[in-house]
């Protein structure tokens, strides 16, 4: 978003400091997979907050304390890192019915430390200062008590709109600069109920960007929904050591090919694979790849980048290994064959990801698609699959309009 304004930065606030935040002191926040758990016969009881064990008790609450603020800590940067232009974030030394001082949580503190533009910083109040809301409180009745001349006003004004709007209005006697004046009320009126519409739809119209990742174009046909809402309110990902060593594996590739490339991160190898689990199943890939179908052909290109054009967008990618030849004859000079890498299951692939590979390699090369063989390797069963069916220009278009 442009702007994200973070309001109430303030101690106690935000980051809050409850009394009751961790599960000693409240049943509700007992752990939902300790609830069946047999009792360690170690610990019959939590340490009491006095006796012996206290010193156990107030190191739990402080751990307990210190893990809460790092969760909200999480929630802030969420929320800050979703600006493109500017954060706009506040705080007070007073509370609406708070007799002592509060003042900038450690969240605020940190943000005008590093701000480029910070704003008004005001002083803490004197040790003695009193919370200047609470010297003029007023009680308010709910609704508001109307006086009977200002209803009766309100009431002829209100017929009057309802008789103009059953009558038709004769414009016949107004000048050139008065129906323009009319018009130009008329047009702030349709904006205003338009607007008003649009605020009570339950849908909310979302455009595509002009440019699309490979994958989010996979994304966006395999669930719209959610990309779509991602689109909207986008997130950080989650980091994965998994989709890390899936990086790692692709990076050994190249290197095993004596070549590398300088990877964007929009469109970073492996950032799709997203099943190594263990640094074990990294080394049989690895040796899985060394006695596998490719070893010993020479690709043409790692790492290729692409921009395809599709329906006035921009898809971009790059394609893991392009080589001569077909996957049966590598001397057929005139045939290319576009390899990805995969490191799950054999099937758990997207086969739309290959037509989109075939038509950016055909397009790049500058030769008819029929000349280009696309397939998945799943590197650690040694399996080779292409799909029977590879998607045109035109369809891909239709996709991702």
């Amino acid at each position: 978003f442009p702007i994200v304004v973070v309001p109430d930065l303030t101690a106690g606030v935000f980051p809050s400091t409850p009394k009751d935040r961790h599960w000693p002191k409240n049943a509700f926040r007992i752990p939902p997979d300790s609830l069946g758990a047999p009792i360690n016969p170690l610990l019959p009881e939590f340490p009491s907050p006095t006796g012996p064990r206290g010193v156990d008790f107030k190191s739990f609450t402080a751990a307990a304390g210190e893990l809460a603020t790092i969760d909200e800590r999480r929630l802030a940067y969420v929320a800050i890192t979703r600006a493109e232009q500017k954060v706009i974030a506040s705080g007070s030394w007073w509370g609406p019915t708070q007799s002592r001082l509060r003042g900038p949580s450690d969240f605020l503190i940190d943000l005008n430390e590093g701000a480029t533009n910070p704003d008004v910083w005001t002083q803490a109040p004197d040790t003695d200062a009193t919370n200047p809301l609470l010297n003029d409180v007023q009680y308010l009745s709910w609704p508001a008590q109307i006086e009977p001349k200002t209803r009766q006003e309100i009431q002829r004004v209100a017929e009057l709109v309802k008789s103009a709007a059953i009558n038709s209005h004769d414009e016949s006697g107004l000048t050139s600069d008065e129906l323009a004046l009319v018009d130009s009320w008329q047009q702030d009126i349709d904006a205003l109920v338009s607007q008003a519409r649009q605020y009570e739809s339950v849908e909310r119209l979302v455009r595509l960007p002009t440019s699309l990742s490979a994958s989010q174009l996979i994304a966006l046909n395999t669930d719209e929904e959610t990309f779509l809402k991602s689109l909207v309110r986008p997130m950080p990902r989650k980091p994965s050591s998994a989709a890390d060593r899936g990086t790692t594996f692709h990076s050994w590739v190249e290197t095993f090919y004596g070549r590398r490339t300088l990877i964007d991160t929009e469109t970073l190898s492996g950032s799709m694979d997203d099943e190594i689990y263990t640094d074990d199943q990294l080394q049989a890939l690895k040796s899985a790849f060394e006695s596998g179908p490719f070893v010993d052909r020479t690709p043409a290109s790692l790492e290729l980048p692409f921009a395809l054009v599709l329906g006035g967008r921009t898809l971009r990618g790059r394609l893991d290994a392009l080589f001569i030849g077909t996957l049966d004859d590598p001397a057929a000079s005139d045939s290319w064959l576009v390899v990805d890498w995969k490191t799950g299951k054999p099937g758990s692939a997207n086969d739309l990801q290959l037509s989109i590979y075939r038509q950016a390699a055909a397009l790049t090369l500058g030769v008819n698609p029929d000349q280009v063989q696309a397939v998945f390797y799943y590197v650690a069963d040694q399996v080779v699959s292409s799909p029977t069916n590879f998607l045109s220009l035109d369809e891909l278009a239709e996709l991702i309009s």
